[in-house]
């Protein structure tokens, strides 16, 4: 326990002489990386599908999720390293959940088994 005490205060020490603009920077490339290699955004536009439910009528009924999403949305759309084309697939999936389009054109096998499973347990 004392090792991981000692551990943590040396990366304390370290973060402290790395300048603020290094840190942001860092973490935009790594959350740019995350999303390229965890596949979030890929053609299976999980990703606008979650934009868009959230940024809809049925999902002002989940408040945290939508909180949470905003926070994610909205660190894509300011994040330099992200590309414009992913920001543009992000922004029309809001407008279109905000509108009350169907957000079932955007294709997420993953998220359709987890809303079915949601539903049945209700």
């Amino acid at each position: 326990m004392r090792e991981k005490f000692q551990d943590i205060q040396l990366l304390e020490k370290f973060m402290a002489q790395v300048p603020r603009e290094e840190i942001r920077f860092q973490e935009e490339r790594l959350f740019a990386n995350y999303l390229r290699c965890s596949g979030a955004i890929s053609e299976s536009a999980c990703l606008e599908r979650l934009a868009c439910e959230l940024h809809s009528a049925e999902g002002a009924s989940m408040p945290v999720e939508t909180n949470v999403m905003a926070i994610i949305t909205n660190e894509i759309l300011s994040n330099k390293y992200v590309a414009e084309s992913i920001k543009s697939r992000i922004i029309r999936a809001v407008q279109r959940g905000r509108s009350n389009g169907s957000c079932l054109v955007y294709k997420c096998p993953e998220l359709a088994k987890l809303m079915d499973n949601a539903k049945n347990h209700t």
